[in-house]
């Protein structure tokens, strides 16, 4: 098994922010992209810290993992004039991190044997070169679609 990391983005972010919009983000992301994703960490004591781990299925032979954490500290309410509506919102300041890796040989069966491991070097070099390739793009698009909707839902210009 060889795992690489494909995507790792951050933001960092103070402003006024719509949290339920932010929260939200994830599941819509894994519907679009199919990926089993669930939230494996929630506390909001003053502070929301929340954590997914996810994982898609490529091929019998490669996968891609997920983690997404999102926290949101120093939150106050505040109301804004939006058109005719007052919306409530949320001023804090919102850290995101999203981390893809890419999996190889997922099922570990080229791991029996000091020969067998140099054996899935060689395949993913030169066998399944042009397939780990695409389905590394494949993941980084992924990867890079939920860092510019977080970025989007937080205001923020590419």
């Amino acid at each position: 098994m060889d795992e690489k990391e494909v995507g790792k983005y951050k933001i960092t972010h103070l402003g006024v922010i719509d949290e339920d919009k932010l929260y939200g983000l994830p599941s819509k992301w894994k519907e679009e992209y199919d990926i089993d994703l669930a939230e494996t960490e929630y506390k909001d004591k003053g502070s929301l810290s929340v954590k997914w781990e996810g994982e898609k299925d490529h091929t019998k032979y490669i996968k891609s993992t997920y983690e997404i954490k999102l926290s949101i500290d120093g939150r106050t309410p505040v109301e804004l004039i939006e058109g005719d509506k007052k919306v409530k919102k949320t001023k804090a300041k919102v850290k995101i991190e999203i981390t893809s890796k890419m999996i190889t040989d997922k099922e570990k069966k080229l791991e029996e044997t000091g020969f067998m491991k140099k054996f899935e070097k060689f395949y993913n070099k030169y066998i399944v070169k042009d397939s780990v390739g695409n389905h590394k793009k494949e993941i980084e698009k992924y990867t890079k679609q939920l860092y510019k909707d977080f970025k989007s839902a937080l205001g923020i210009e590419e």
